[in-house]
């Protein structure tokens, strides 16, 4: 007998070091946010959720401009 198991998503997010080097990138080549998105090929919006997850922009998504530990 064979069984199927059920299937199962898991969404992988990036750890805090990726959003953290892409934050001092930022700030190193003076880039704003459509610039940084596009440099990286990331969504404009999943860019600002990812840093505002991780405390890199404030609430209204804009950049905090401190530099941190990778």
């Amino acid at each position: 007998m064979v069984g199927i198991l059920p299937v199962i998503e898991v969404q992988v997010l990036p750890a805090r070091s990726f959003w953290a080097v892409l934050n001092n990138l930022q700030i190193d080549l003076h880039l704003s946010v459509p610039e940084l998105a596009r440099r990286i090929g990331l969504a404009e919006e999943r860019l600002c959720a990812g840093m505002i997850m991780f405390g890199f922009y404030d609430s209204d998504a804009i950049p905090m401009y401190d530099r941190v530990a990778v």
